[in-house]
């Protein structure tokens, strides 16, 4: 959803439509036949159109398409209700205007001219415009005719001056205008020549030569472009030599005029929207502190940067803080919800400002309706304005005289924000039922009325019933509000109900019997605390059973597949396996009395190194060993007790060089600490990751709360303390894979890059959130970094000025962070597995840590491997894949090479190659 586009995207809508008037002229001699079916298919579209825009009304580009189509039709009615229809929800750029005020004055009449006035108006407070109010003083001249035509035309040109005259490249154009006028007037006056000038007339022509001396005087005090020129033609237009006072007004403003071109300069220069020179140009204003410039600059960085959320709240925050003018205030505010309205934060300001500049009741409910239906697209969002509204309703009750009136709306508002967030969005905009315990506190508070006090607090424990943390709520509202008899029943219920934590409400009870009660509602207290904790722990070690058993019947299971793994892999090497055959021809007794170094099937037994074995190996391969169940854990390693899981964080991502008591020292505020469990290497060093057990869950979930952290420069990860096996790789962290439009990916950066050098290097370009530099474990860069801004608009303008950029001697890249999906490996066939060398990361013949240091071939050289059938079914077709023996084997060897392809070779051939 779009509310707005730029002064480019106007300018080429423009450009479109003038090229379709081009092409319609050049259609005029085409056949009536032809134009009937291109009206035929434009009112198919158009009807079209309107369909979409009554679906889906904040689509900004349908309302332009529509808007273009009806205007080629020459649809006056239905272009003026599309036009008005899109007013009603977005404010319309320079371009849309003028082609709006175009189509008016050419075809109304005298009794539409306050029509056409009244537009005029509109069109003027969307945004500042020159060409608009250029266009507004003209057709206001029309009126000079009128009784009071002089002073309606005249007040338009005042308001021209005060809207846009400051504007420093564009404004000398009003004020020419209105000199203009006002010497056109002074010619009309004019005697005619020979003729007699009464002093009436000659008091007439003095104050008309006054108004336009005063014009000058007022232009000239103004920093313009091209203020010399003005200079010289004022010098001219008077008969006396300009007076002191005004050539001083005119030097300060051409100082002024010196100071702001270099801003000037940069915007001129730059690509629209240009965000980043206008907020320096801004800046700059504030530090001068004109309030009317600053206000200018405003107006003009809005024109091109509409949608910018940021923006719009500097702007507003400005006016309320130093101007504090309502009639200004309002109307800023109300422009900013209508160019972003999907952003609840500008809601809350208007409804803020509308409170604090007392508008009328009715005015202030009419834009919170108005913000329930802007689109928002989340239920927090949501639920912060039904916040902002519901405050404003409170603030409204005045408690000290009759307000039962204010009271039953509030009451209503109160259900309907409860009624709405839970039926649209469940528990995820207020999982707390914050506004359900505002409401019981208002009620027991200032109303008195306990009953329906309670009753809230029945409706919220009726969701929250297991949890700990919300019965000692409702135990401390009790204790505010109630009495002692409700705040042990609370408390009683919340012992047999809660399960996350129910030390917490144990605890509680214990103390407020200790501190109110008697000696046998305290041992009361004491049996329920036994009885019910002897439950939970007996829940607890079933769940821990339960899991052990769980873990070990997976951890069977893997050892399962495992097996059936290698049972499958040893079964295809078996088939792959030549069969031996004994030779037939020989005589195996005689043979080993003449060669003893032959074994039964007539081949050479190798010579064994000294120390090893003599013993001739069998023919079936050894059973492999049986892996020995072993509690002994290796160096570094941490046994993992599932009984404590609900008391442990798994903390990781952290520095290698972290200790045990800087961990301790940031984690102390979370609880008493049992044990850091810190997993460490072979070498006795910290990888990175520990487990923290505390003493109680309640510290738990005050450690999750640091998740993400920053520790020494590092995001640090908070997880609950969770057996791996058991749960899925979906489930386990990974750096997120979807597009993130407000974050940078940097590579190409030089190694030593950082956090303060990309902070320089990327501010420039908006605000930054957070900036993660990639290391390798060692802590290195890579030459990789993400660079997180506030809002998307900024990331977009920081990529279109930092790609392909240089730093230092190294060319960066920089693209909007969208990660692709990891994909597995591809599995390799079985032959690839038996023949293929090792395969790494430098190619064949490259394991994982390098070159091996045996590079020997067990195969005779003598022979060569019989290629492989491939995937299509050919064998291939190389000369060194097609020869079984080289050429320097034996003539036995040679005689077979020919045929090795087709006939299988015996014992004896095999035995005759290592003679």
């Amino acid at each position: 959803m779009a509310s707005g586009v730029s002064q480019a995207d106007g300018n080429v809508v423009h450009a479109e439509e003038e090229q379709m008037e081009v092409e319609e002229g050049e259609s005029d001699s085409s056949s009536s036949d032809d134009s009937g079916s291109d009206d035929g298919g434009n009112e198919e579209a158009i009807t079209a159109l309107e369909g979409q825009v009554s679906a889906n009304p904040f689509q900004y580009d349908l309302h332009v398409q529509l808007i273009k189509l009806l205007r080629k039709e020459g649809e006056l009615d239905r272009l003026r209700q599309a036009r008005e229809r899109m007013h009603q929800l977005f404010p319309m750029n320079e371009d849309l205007w003028l082609e709006w005020l175009k189509d008016e004055i050419g075809v109304s009449s005298e009794d539409r001219r306050e029509n056409i006035m009244s537009l005029f108006e509109r069109a003027a407070n969307d945004y500042m415009s020159v060409p608009i109010w250029l266009e507004y003083v003209q057709y206001s001249i029309g009126s000079l005719g009128d009784a009071d035509g002089m002073t309606k035309i005249r007040n338009v040109y005042e308001r021209a001056i005060t809207a846009v005259g400051l504007h420093l490249t564009k404004g000398a154009a009003i004020w020419e205008a209105y000199r203009e006028f006002e010497n056109v007037i002074l010619q009309t006056i004019q005697p005619s020549l020979g003729a007699t000038v009464t002093p009436e007339k000659q008091e007439e022509i003095s104050l008309q030569t006054e108004k336009i001396t005063s014009l000058f005087k007022r232009q000239l005090s103004v920093p313009l472009i091209d203020m010399e020129n003005t200079f010289q033609e004022f010098e001219q237009w008077l008969s006396d030599p300009v007076p002191d006072h005004i050539s001083q007004a005119y030097k300060k403003a051409l100082a002024k005029l010196e100071k702001r071109k270099p801003y000037e300069d940069d915007l001129l220069v730059a690509a629209p929207p240009r965000y980043q020179e206008y907020q320096s140009y801004i800046e700059y204003e504030k530090s001068e502190g004109d309030p009317t410039r600053i206000q200018c600059i405003y107006e003009r960085a809005l024109q091109e940067n509409c949608l910018v959320t940021d923006l719009w709240k500097q702007y507003s925050k400005y006016i309320d803080g130093q101007l504090k003018i309502s009639r200004v205030s309002l109307k800023v505010h109300e422009r900013a919800v209508r160019n972003c309205p999907w952003n609840v934060g500008l809601w809350q300001d208007y409804l803020l400002a509308l409170e604090r500049y007392e508008q009328p009741h009715e005015q202030i409910k009419e834009v919170f309706e108005k913000a329930m239906n802007s689109g928002l697209s989340q239920g927090t969002e949501y639920f912060q304005l039904w916040q902002s509204y519901i405050d404003y309703l409170r603030r409204r009750i005045d408690w000290k005289s009759d307000h039962e009136e204010e009271l039953d709306e509030f009451r209503k508002t109160m259900r309907r924000a409860i009624d709405y967030l839970a039926e649209y969005f469940g528990s995820e905009a207020d999982p707390t039922c914050s506004l359900q315990q505002y409401w019981a506190r208002i009620e027991a508070g200032h109303c008195d009325n306990k009953q329906l006090a309670r009753e809230l607090w029945e409706e919220i424990m009726s969701g929250h019933a297991k949890e700990a943390q919300m019965w000692l709520e409702n135990y401390n509202f009790e204790r505010a509000f109630g009495d002692i008899k409700h705040s042990r029943k609370v408390l009683i219920k919340a012992v047999q109900s809660s399960s996350d934590w129910p030390e917490s409400v144990c605890e509680a009870l214990l103390t407020l019997e200790r501190e109110e009660g008697t000696l046998e509602q305290y041992e009361a207290a004491v049996s329920r605390v036994e009885s019910q904790m002897n439950r939970v722990n007996e829940r607890r070690v079933k769940a821990a059973e339960k899991e052990a058993e769980f873990s070990k019947q997976k951890q069977e299971k893997a050892e399962q597949r495992k097996q059936v793994k290698a049972e499958k892999k040893a079964f295809k090497k078996e088939e792959i396996k030549p069969v031996k055959r004994k030779v037939e021809d020989l005589d195996t007794s005689t043979k080993e009395r003449h060669d003893p170094q032959k074994d039964k099937d007539g081949f050479k037994v190798p010579t064994l190194p000294p120390g090893m074995p003599t013993k001739a190996v069998a023919d079936e391969p050894p059973e492999k060993k049986q892996k020995v169940e072993t509690t002994e854990l290796k160096p570094g390693q941490v046994l993992h007790d599932p009984s404590k899981d609900d008391r442990t964080v798994f903390v990781k991502n952290l520095s290698y060089e972290l200790t045990e008591d800087r961990i301790r020292e940031i984690f102390t505020k979370c609880g008493d600490i049992v044990e850091i469990r810190m997993v460490s290497n072979f070498k006795n060093k910290f990888k990175g990751y520990c487990y923290i057990e505390f003493n109680d869950e309640f510290s738990v979930k005050k450690a999750l709360e640091l998740d993400r952290q920053p520790v020494d420069g590092r995001p640090m990860y908070v997880d609950p303390s969770v057996d791996k096996s058991k749960v899925s790789s979906s489930q386990q962290f990974k750096w997120s894979t979807n597009m993130e439009k407000n974050k940078l990916f940097v590579s190409g950066l030089p190694r030593t890059i950082n956090k303060q050098q990309l902070q320089e290097f990327f501010g420039k370009h908006g605000t930054i959130k957070d900036i993660r530099i990639v290391t390798y474990r060692s802590g290195t860069p890579k030459g990789l970094a993400y660079v997180e801004y506030q809002d998307e608009a900024e990331a977009a303008k920081a990529v279109l000025a930092t790609d392909g950029s240089q730093m230092g001697d190294f060319k960066i890249s920089v693209a909007i962070s969208n990660p692709p999906a990891r994909k597995p490996k591809k599995g390799t066939t079985l032959e690839e597995d038996l023949l293929e060398l090792p395969r790494g990361p430098r190619g064949p013949g490259f394991g994982p840590r390098g070159k091996g240091r045996t590079q020997l071939a067990f195969m005779p050289r003598a022979i060569s491997k019989p290629p492989l059938p491939s995937k299509t079914g050919r064998q291939g077709t190389g000369d060194k894949q097609d020869s079984t023996v080289s050429s320097t084997g034996s003539s036995n060897s040679s005689s077979s090479s020919s045929s090795s392809t087709t006939k299988k070779m015996s014992n004896a051939d095999f035995a005759n190659l290592f003679k």
